[in-house]
């Protein structure tokens, strides 16, 4: 080629490249005049959009008029860009929490297929209305790309989307309506590569497996939430690994082995994403992962996997993110796993692991080690290096030792958590000097012996969100750099911190704003805190020494200052207008209840017991319309009930036992209080029969009534009380019923408790309350027989009729209460036998059925053999064990002629004095020196001895009484 011919073809070159710069320069000036949509396609589009109901304007850009001519502007309108056709439409709906009903709706039109270059369909998050999929999707030739998700489709899936044979992508998720019988249309799509059947109900579809190992060019398949078969097959089909799968997602879909993973595992080596959390899976996790040169990520939390983590996964250099947490695995970590240098994400928590971490940690991606929940001991790793940390939680474990000060230089750190470990020695500013305004969660919680030393002046540079130092050594000084390190609307917890010193209310004033706060349970006096900034939400000041009410914010939800030395009047309490939870039991209160608390009209739980509150009880209980448990007891109210609480229709706790109240039990509690699950008046002046009504109570699962001085007879009706007629069952606990209430607080409950006389001591019950089935009608003036519907009453825990005038006999049908551990009949006037039923009574663990007239023999048997002549004394008229009266015919006299003709001094022989010794001798060592060797046997032998010292004075006490009260009468 000669010069002139080579600069001919360069000349060429420069002009053809000066023509396509033209023609690129004239159609960007002039671009925007240029309608490059295809009239025929325009048209189709618009009767697309005649279909489809458009509240949200979606398809506003869409249109008829001259303005909108080119459709290919068209919002979710893409044509190509050489031939002008339609070749992708993106209808789908916006995705987002607040913008997830703005959607399309309607039908789609047949018109589609005459878009014959359409290559890519996404019409997800919309509604049709519960339509089918429409079967010309069949024909549309070219698509590549389908996505129909969380559109509202059902029924049957046409098997004509089998026909699209060269559909790379297709996404039916989320439909939870459509049917599918069977996936064998699946296997004409020859392209396919992506798939998406996440939600749906495959339970009918036995051979699924199968059609999966026949999809060839398949490289991502997403499962989620999808139902199968319970019955799995026991034999999975064979398949073979020239797959080029890489990505599965069976998460949540109930699976309880984890022989489809392995499965999965054979199919294809290319792995790099696998998900099959939450399900049920059993078993160990397979050592071929460990095979997967390309695995990157893999969850298989929440299952039920055991054994121990492979020693394969150590072998893999290429994980980011792995998640293996709530499972039951075991053993030690393998070494191998902490060289994986690109670690990012890495939970193992709530499992069984063991053993101790190493000394340092060198992963300097890591972003979150999540180890909570296990067993590791030793020390706590030193995370220098680990320079991208933002989450550490390591909760829940058996660490020991001291914080490594170099733990304060992450400063990316966000979170950390070390709450409920053994770890001790001194935290100091040290251990936070280099962190950023990033950090945002600090729990130190219930590590007994870490002392918390940090100057009250310090100024951090961080705003903590949640705190929590419960059970660490903050004391005895008030933590005032606290103040200075919580952000407004923050979480606080130092309760249990042995702080034992006043608030300074200059340094603490209506600036201090937190939306949780608990510093119960230290010895903090003085001047409560002021709680009025509107931020606050939830207040436990309990168990300290405050001496004044707060300042209280209307916006707090839960207030509890029980167990302090309040003195002052109620009226401070009533700005809480909002307040649910108010428990200012055990104080120094006193004074009427306030007319103002009839403000308080979202309470449910309000409890002023234990204090010395008195007059009468206040009217504006009554508009408390949500109460749903009052607890006054305790205090030196007198007067009758107000009628006003009858109002309070949602109550299931009334306590106003241990007052001065009077009158006759109101007839109104039994027809306007029908959730009432526990009533106590005992201990008060109350007279009268009780009220028939009562028996409308069918929640009523405890009674105490004892200590008044009520008259008549026991209702018959008592039967009707059928929440005590069902077994102490938590299945069959009644909706309506609950001593739960929100404390205002995630994750965190408030349990009701109740006081009631037990074995003759006050004790309180706080949880399973709804276990508890009581009836205590002791210490009264009743009179006439015990009715035997009180039978009726199987799942009745304890039973307490003492100290009233009843007669008759013990109902013949007593044993019916199977569970009864308590029954307590004494100090009456019943007569007859002890029914032979009692003794089927298995669980009873209390009896009395002391001084009253029964007579005969007492039943015996294993049960009763366990109570002794106490339970049965003063009965003239009762014989046999235990007591020492012998029943008519049972007496063995024993003859005083010698034996053999052995006389006494034969039978005490010099044996008989060595054998004596050596007995004593074995028997005082073999117990005494266990006792001296043995230090749990010696504590439970010395609490022996106190228990029956402790009876025995309770006894002399009780027979004194009778004994005073037999002369007195």
């Amino acid at each position: 080629m000669n010069v002139v011919t080579k600069k001919l073809i360069t000349f060429m070159h420069t002009l053809l490249f000066l023509v396509i710069l033209w023609i690129l320069l004239v159609s960007g000036t002039i671009g925007d005049d240029v309608v490059r949509c295809l009239e025929k396609e325009r048209l189709v589009l618009l009767k697309v959009k005649d279909d489809l109901i458009d509240d949200y304007g979606i398809l506003s850009t869409w249109g008829p008029e001259e303005a909108k001519k080119d459709c290919c502007k068209w919002n979710g309108v893409r044509c190509d860009n050489r031939s002008n056709h339609v070749v992708a439409l993106d209808l789908f709906g916006p995705k987002g929490r607040h913008t997830y009903f703005h959607h399309l709706a309607g039908k789609i039109s047949p018109s589609l297929v005459e878009l014959e270059y359409l290559n890519h369909l996404d019409l997800s998050t919309n509604d049709f209305n519960e339509t089918s999929i429409p079967e010309f999707f069949g024909s549309l030739a070219k698509l590549k790309f389908l996505n129909l998700a969380n559109s509202n489709f059902r029924g049957l899936i046409s098997h004509h989307l089998g026909k699209l044979s060269m559909l790379q992508h297709l996404d039916l998720s989320e439909n939870w309506l459509l049917n599918i019988t069977d996936l064998d249309w699946l296997c004409n799509l020859r392209s396919l590569e992506y798939l998406d059947l996440g939600g749906l109900d495959l339970s009918t579809v036995t051979t699924w497996m199968q059609t999966i190992s026949k999809l060839r060019t398949l490289k991502s398949l997403h499962m989620p939430d999808c139902t199968f078969s319970s019955v799995l097959p026991t034999s999975l089909p064979f398949i073979n690994s020239s797959t080029s799968l890489s990505v599965i997602d069976f998460s949540c879909c109930s699976l309880n082995t984890i022989s489809i993973l392995v499965w999965f595992l054979n199919m294809s080596s290319s792995f790099s994403y696998i998900d099959f959390s939450h399900n049920a899976m059993k078993g160990k996790i397979p050592v071929a992962l460990g095979n997967l040169e390309s695995l990157s990520h893999v969850d298989l939390s929440v299952n039920m996997l055991e054994g121990g983590i492979p020693d394969t996964l150590g072998n893999l250099t290429s994980f980011l993110y792995v998640d293996l947490s709530n499972n039951m695995l075991e053993e030690r970590i393998p070494s191998g796993l902490w060289n994986s240098t690109m670690f990012k994400y890495l939970d193992l928590s709530e499992n069984l692991l063991c053993g101790s971490l190493p000394h340092t940690l060198r992963l300097p991606h890591l972003e979150a080690p999540l180890l909570s929940e296990n067993r590791f001991v030793g020390s706590v790793p030193d995370l220098a290096s680990c320079t991208s940390l933002a989450l550490v939680r390591l909760q829940g474990n058996r660490f020991n030792g001291t914080l490594a000060k170099s733990i304060g230089s992450l400063s990316k750190l966000e979170v950390l958590n070390l709450g409920s470990n053994n770890l001790e020695g001194i935290i100091n500013e040290a251990h936070f000097s280099n962190y950023s305004d990033q950090f945002y969660d600090l729990d130190l919680s219930l590590n007994s012996n870490l002392r918390v030393e940090i100057s009250s002046h310090w100024k951090p540079p961080f705003k903590i969100i949640f705190i929590s130092l419960t059970f660490c050594k903050l004391g005895p000084e008030f933590p005032y750099w606290l103040l200075n390190a919580c952000g407004q609307s923050a979480s606080l917890d130092i309760s249990n911190t042995q702080i034992s010193d006043t608030i300074d209310k200059k340094i603490w004033d209506n600036s201090i704003c937190f939306w949780y706060l608990n510093m119960s349970n230290n010895q903090i006096y003085g001047i409560a805190p002021d709680l009025s900034c509107e931020t606050f939400r939830y207040v436990d000041l309990s168990s300290n020494e405050f001496d004044t009410l707060p300042l209280l914010a209307p916006s707090l939800n839960f207030v509890n200052l029980a167990r302090n030395k309040l003195s002052r009047r109620l009226t401070r309490i009533c700005a809480a207008s909002f307040v649910v939870v108010l428990d200012i039991s055990d104080n120094r209160l006193s004074g009427d209840l306030p007319h103002c608390l009839k403000n308080l009209t979202y309470i449910e739980y309000f409890n002023v017991a234990n204090n010395n509150f008195s007059g009468r009880i206040s009217e504006s209980l009554g508009y408390m319309s949500v109460l749903s448990s009052l607890h006054i007891r305790n205090n030196s109210f007198r007067g009758e009930i107000p009628t006003s609480l009858r109002k309070c229709r949602w109550l299931h706790v009334l306590d106003l036992g241990e007052n001065n109240l009077t009158g006759h039990v109101p007839a109104w509690i039994g027809g306007s209080l029908p959730m009432l699950a526990v009533l106590s008046l005992r201990s008060n002046d109350f007279y009268g029969s009780l009220p028939l009504t009562l028996c409308h109570l069918r929640n009523l699962q405890l009674l105490d009534l004892s200590l008044n001085k009520i008259s008549g007879t026991i209702p018959k009706c008592m039967n009707n009380f059928s929440s005590m007629s069902l077994n102490p069952d938590v299945n069959q606990i009644p909706d309506n019923i609950s001593y739960v209430f929100p404390s205002g607080f995630v994750g965190e409950l408030f349990y009701d408790s109740i006081t009631l006389v037990w074995k003759e001591k006050e004790v309180e019950y706080v949880r399973n309350l709804i276990l508890l089935k009581v009836v205590d009608l002791s210490s009264n003036k009743l009179v006439g027989h015990i009715p035997h519907e009180i039978s009726n009453l199987n799942g009745l825990f304890a039973l307490n009729l003492s100290r009233n005038n009843l007669t008759g006999s013990i109902p013949q049908d007593i044993g019916q209460l199977k569970i009864l551990n308590s029954l307590d009949l004494s100090e009456n006037n019943l007569s007859g036998e002890i029914p032979d039923t009692l003794s089927q009574l298995s669980h009873l663990g209390v009896l009395n059925l002391s001084f009253n007239n029964l007579s005969g023999k007492i039943p015996w048997n294993n049960q009763i053999q366990t109570f002794d002549s106490s339970s049965y004394t003063g009965n003239p008229l009762l014989c046999g064990p235990p007591l020492p009266k012998h029943c008519p015919g049972d007496e063995n006299p024993i003859s005083t002629e010698n034996v053999d003709g052995m006389d006494h001094g034969e039978l005490i022989s010099t044996g008989f004095y060595v054998a004596m010794a050596l007995g004593f001798i074995v028997g005082f060592w073999g117990v005494f020196g266990t006792l001296a060797l043995k230090k749990s046997w010696r504590l439970i032998y010395f609490k022996m001895v106190v228990n029956v010292n402790d009876w025995v004075h309770v006894r002399i006490a009780v027979n004194w009484n009778h004994m005073r009260r037999y002369f007195e009468n």
